[in-house]
């Protein structure tokens, strides 16, 4: 018969240290300027040895760079954090904490200023400027990252809400733990925060006079989360809901108790005293033991009844075999108790020894090997001998066999390094270290000249009198380089302005310009001249490798003529010289008019062809000899600019 004496004061040790955190529970951005205020709860479960947390160094701020790192992503310059004050040493769970602007206070808080609890009512008002706070006026700024870390030095004393001002287009409030400093515990975000998906709750509704509410207790639900208007939906200090409230005040009692548990067990037929209860049954029996701090101790006895069950089982073994501290050398019938996992002697085994008394017997083999030898999944990379062990079924040695491992020299190749050339160039290649060389496709020779195409890879073997052989490789690198001109215009009106623009596949240094005289710097790889004449442009380069190229450009100068030229004159007399009056295009002319009037202002000639010519008739008849108008339109196109042109002027006709 076993029994149990329970011991009060031992029970005082077995607890649960509940897990502590901190919350937000309301955040608003004020009905106007920058009436704003953030109201956290203090969360955690008490027992009879926890009931506050410790909020020193916890920081607030606002979006810190977690939540969206780019431009109007609301980062004010700047944070604050509770400071080293045993005012929050151990502030209980269940405790609100209102912090506002104090220098555009919110109407909607109306409890006086709190800030360490005075009344013991579980709210903490507490003004941003409190030197219960620390401010940091410098960390983080703006751009900020999604990496960002809060620095643990160059906080001064009292709190500033400048660095936790909220943005109507998109902001957070962020509560980050000392104990680790580079991701947020907890978050709201609101708005247009390009990484919103990280936020603890986000609502996408921004702007201002905005309120953002827990309306029960479930704070990690996003739909437990309401969004109201300023000032009608603020409640600063104050629970937000009936349900918000209950959960506020069931984080302020003391749990009801703590358990420990104790396992036995008894041989059927015994008995088990518990608390002056004499037990014979399996079960679970609790007893419960008021103590101070409002909880109950309670101690539950898990009891099991177990019957012996007998088994057999083999030992053997190679000459003896050991078991409980004695050895066996002959084979034998011994029994044993093996207890439950509750201390109960349960099963009652009997074991059967076997000595297995076999001879072991010697051979010998060798391996031979180039560099290294691999034998039952070991590598030998070293003469000499080794010995394997064959067993029989019952594990014992044999058979002895003795190896000679023999490790034969291998050659070691020395080859050309990698190495890179230009297009079209070649290079000698050697390998050394081994009487016979042979390399792959050029044949066996320890030297070789090869010219690739482009970037190759050479295999090359190696192999001594042992037979033994070494492969390695060179990689020859083709630095395929081609210089590029490109220029502005290739067609231009002489007195403009070219630019020619040099570019390669690889970089490069310009070395120089043709025609030099138009090019005194010639290092350059942008040119730029006033064209006077045609002519071919030539650039030469040279590649990071040393490798050269050049490229040629025409450039083809028209002269600078106007668009459309015009007689002044003409003579219709029939003796075939400048008999017409025609209009003559420097350049292609892709749309054309023309009006002639007499000095009376009639129209007597008009033509949509440039080649149409007016040969001095008048319906029919020679024109007088005067003085005669024209009007022209025209649009002429030169190289790939499109010009409109009007001329008016006039023409004498001469007979």
């Amino acid at each position: 018969m076993r029994s149990v004496f329970i011991v009060l004061f031992l029970l005082l040790f077995s607890y649960t240290i509940a897990s502590a955190q901190l919350v937000i529970n309301e955040v608003s951005q004020g009905v106007n300027g920058t009436k704003e205020y953030a109201e956290l709860v203090v969360t955690g479960t008490r027992t009879c040895t926890d009931s506050c947390a410790d909020l020193r160094g916890w920081v607030i701020d606002d979006n810190n760079g977690w939540l969206g790192s780019g431009s109007s992503q609301g980062i004010a310059t700047g944070c604050m954090r509770f400071s080293n004050d045993n005012n929050w040493a151990c502030v209980p769970y269940g405790s609100i904490i209102l912090i506002y602007n104090d220098g555009d206070k919110n109407t909607s808080i109306t409890l006086p200023d709190d800030p360490t609890d005075a009344n013991k009512d579980y709210v903490y008002i507490v003004p941003a400027n409190s030197t219960l706070f620390e401010r940091n006026g410098s960390a983080p700024v703006s751009p900020s990252s999604p990496t960002y870390v809060y620095p643990t030095s160059g906080f001064s004393s009292g709190g500033s809400w400048s660095g936790l001002g909220l943005s109507n287009n998109g902001d957070a409030i962020i509560l980050t733990s000392p104990a680790n400093l580079g991701a947020p515990y907890f978050s709201v975000g609101f708005g247009n925060l390009n990484n919103s998906g990280t936020a603890s709750i986000f609502k996408s509704t921004a702007g201002g006079a905005k309120v953002y509410y827990l309306a029960t207790g479930q704070y990690s639900n996003a739909s437990d989360w309401n969004v109201g208007e300023a000032p009608g939906n603020e409640t600063p200090g104050v629970p937000n809901s009936s349900s918000n409230r209950q959960w506020i005040e069931d984080m302020r009692t003391t749990g009801a108790h703590v358990q420990t548990d104790i396992h036995a067990c008894i041989i059927q037929g015994a008995t088990y005293v518990f608390n002056g209860q004499t037990l014979s049954a399996a079960g679970t029996y609790t007893q419960t033991f008021p103590i101070t701090a409002g909880c109950d101790s309670v101690v539950a006895l898990h009891l099991a009844v177990l019957n012996p069950v007998m088994e057999s089982q083999q030992l053997t073994g190679c000459g003896s075999v050991t078991y409980n501290g004695v050895t066996y050398t002959a084979s034998a019938a011994i029994t044993d108790t093996i207890s439950s996992t509750y201390g109960c002697d349960s099963v009652y085994i009997m074991y059967d020894v076997i000595i297995d008394d076999t001879v072991p017997v010697t051979d010998t083999d060798t391996l031979r090997g180039c560099g290294q030898i691999r034998y039952n999944g070991t590598d030998y990379t070293s003469s000499g001998n080794i010995n394997d062990t064959l067993r029989t079924r019952y594990g014992c040695d044999s058979v002895y066999l003795t190896i000679a491992i023999i490790i034969l020299e291998t050659p070691d190749l020395i080859v050309t390094p990698d190495t890179t050339i230009c297009t079209g160039a070649s290079v000698t290649l050697t390998a050394e270290g081994a009487p016979h060389i042979n390399w792959e496709v050029l044949g066996a020779n320890s030297s070789v000249i090869v010219t690739p195409e482009k970037t190759t890879t050479y295999k090359v073997w190696g192999q001594n009198e042992n037979g033994c052989k070494d492969t390695t490789e060179v990689t020859v690198s083709v630095d395929d380089f081609y210089l590029f001109l490109t220029a502005s215009d290739t067609q231009v009106i002489a007195g403009n302005r070219v630019q020619v623009q040099a570019s390669g596949t690889r970089p490069f240094e310009v070395m120089s310009w043709m025609p030099s005289e138009l090019f005194p710097i010639q290092t350059e790889k942008r040119q730029e001249w006033i064209a006077n004449e045609s002519r071919w442009i030539t650039v030469t380069a040279l590649s990071g490798n040393n490798c050269l190229d050049t490229a040629s450009i025409f450039i083809e100068v028209l002269p600078d003529l106007p668009e459309l030229y015009v007689p002044s004159a003409f003579s219709p007399n029939g003796d075939g010289l400048n008999e017409q009056f025609i209009i003559v295009g420097n350049y292609p002319v892709e749309r054309f008019h023309i009006v002639i009037f007499d000095r009376w202002g009639t129209a007597i000639f008009e033509s949509h062809n440039i080649q149409n010519s007016w040969g001095g008739l008048i319906r029919s008849q020679p024109a007088d000899i005067g003085v005669y108008f024209y009007m022209i339109e025209a649009t002429v196109r030169i190289i790939d600019e499109t010009r409109s042109v009007f001329l008016k002027g006039d023409v004498t006709l001469i007979r």
